[in-house]
């Protein structure tokens, strides 16, 4: 739970940070090791996109007031796309799209 004292979008970063990020970059390097013992080693995690859409995302007028800070501050629809992914597993038993992530849209987008 953030501090009482700590404001909408402060970051607090905690001590142990440093050593976590170095922990899991040692995982990832030796987990891609075993994965791929020879030639490419693809991308650890979400490494198929399952489609992309474009999509209108809106800034609604009814968000509370407490809430509208950066993109949110002013209701408006911007462009975007929407890429949908399945996270990368052994077999394709799994390979139902759980994720997606957005970005809006300035001038081409990377899903095309």
């Amino acid at each position: 739970m953030p501090d009482a004292a700590q404001r909408l979008a402060e970051e607090t970063v905690d001590p142990r940070e440093t050593a976590w990020t170095a922990d899991f970059i040692t995982f990832l390097k030796t987990a891609s090791a075993q994965r791929y013992p020879t030639g490419v080693v693809r991308r650890f995690n979400q490494a198929r996109a399952a489609g992309c859409v474009e999509a209108e995302f809106t800034v609604l007028d009814t968000l509370p007031t407490e809430h509208r800070v950066g993109i949110f501050l002013e209701p408006r629809t911007y462009q975007a796309w929407i890429r949908f992914a399945s996270a990368s597993s052994r077999t394709r038993r799994r390979s139902a799209p759980r994720r997606f992530s957005s970005a809006s849209r300035r001038k081409e987008s990377n899903c095309k």
